[in-house]
């Protein structure tokens, strides 16, 4: 019995217990639950407080969400909610503020 207690414990160390420690994972990047690992992206472009005080003065409302475009760095996806109360998803060029396309929900 003492035998068997003892491998358990042995086996539940030597196991790795968090998903960081997937093979192949880095510094730099996230873990997803679905078992891939994204790119961090750094912006060294407008900031984003910047960017949403922008926004703010051109549509009004408010942002709702906020996201890299595919993994790629260079382009914000924005869900907005506008003063009337519509929502549009505005790609944004991470790097100088500029609305690169708007998509508006019906």
């Amino acid at each position: 019995m003492k035998r068997i207690i003892l491998s358990i414990c042995i086996a539940a160390l030597v196991t790795p217990a968090l998903p960081a420690q997937v093979a192949g994972w880095s510094p730099g990047q996230s873990y997803t639950s679905g078992g891939g690992s994204q790119k961090r992206c750094t912006n060294s472009g407008k900031p984003l407080k910047e960017i949403k005080s922008d926004l703010q003065r051109r549509y009004g409302g408010k942002m709702l969400d906020t996201g890299y475009t595919n993994g790629q760095c260079d382009t914000l996806r924005i869900t907005w909610e506008t003063g009337q109360g519509s929502r549009i998803t505005l790609m944004v060029d991470a790097q100088t503020g500029r609305v690169k396309q708007e998509i508006r929900s019906r």
